[in-house]
Parts: C-alpha cells; sequence; structure tokens
C-alpha cells in the first residue's frame, strides 16, 4: 500500500471531475485516497483542486492504478459540497 508522508498527499482520478470541469483553464479536480500526517485540513475522501501539472505521477503495485502525489503546496483549494 502506497502511503503519503510528511506534507503530501496521494489523490486518485474520480467521476467528480467530469460534473465540476473548469473549462479553459489548466485546473484538475480529484479525490484524496491517503494523506500525510502534517496535513490537518483534509481527509480521505475530500475533493481537491491542483495544477494540472503538479504533483507526481506513479502507479500504485496492488491495483496498477495511476495516483498523484501531490505536495501540500500544490493543492490550489479543497471542494466542500452543502
Amino acid at each position: 500500500m502506497l502511503k503519503a508522508l510528511g506534507y503530501r498527499l496521494l489523490v486518485k482520478p474520480d467521476d467528480f471531475n467530469s460534473e465540476h470541469e473548469v473549462k479553459g483553464t489548466d485546473i484538475v479536480l480529484e479525490i484524496v485516497h491517503n494523506i500525510g500526517e502534517n496535513i490537518p485540513w483534509a481527509k480521505v475522501g475530500d475533493h481537491v483542486m491542483y495544477s494540472r501539472y503538479g504533483g507526481k505521477r506513479i502507479e500504485d503495485p496492488e491495483t496498477g492504478k495511476e495516483v498523484i502525489l501531490l505536495d501540500d503546496g500544490d493543492v490550489l483549494c479543497k471542494i466542500e459540497e452543502n
């Protein structure tokens, strides 16, 4: 299992992205999969927005699917639903 350390988050693609697409920008929405111990503002399952070219794309060895490892400074905002 991949575990984010320090000030990092692991995010994975989610269908949420298609509902909240930001046209004409380089911004991506994803769901938080795992967080490091130093990020009090996020939890697993949160939706976050980050720069399209932020983070490092890696393959989860358990699932074979791509996840993105982000520094917390790469996250632009957290999406909160009403």
